[in-house]
């Protein structure tokens, strides 16, 4: 591989190697392959992303599912609270029904 170098210099081609790359044919091809070092470290990052990511969301969907739950207990003081202002009895009784079943 270092007279394909030096005979690249001397024709005027720079000889530039990316990071992580290594010749895996003999020294007369020059196709470059990355090292398997190089996918190994990568995808144990892309994993731990994805987990970290899994995390949030399980934990999105618990918020999501408080916040809704919190939602209808407002919505039914809101309702109760306007059929009392209102003095609908009707309201204000199917009101007091709903809440004596939970």
């Amino acid at each position: 591989m270092s007279t394909l170098k030096l005979l690249q210099e001397q024709q005027g081609r720079a000889v530039i190697k990316p990071a992580g790359f290594k010749d895996s044919q003999p020294s007369n091809q020059s196709t470059d392959f990355p090292h398997s070092q190089y996918f190994q470290i990568h995808f144990r990052q892309m994993h731990e992303n994805i987990r970290g990511v899994q995390d949030e969301l399980k934990q999105l969907r618990r918020d999501v599912a408080d916040l809704d739950v919190k939602l209808d207990q407002l919505t039914a003081l809101l309702i109760d609270r306007q059929a009392t202002l209102s003095g609908h009895p009707y309201l204000s009784a199917q009101q007091n029904s709903n809440k004596s079943r939970h």
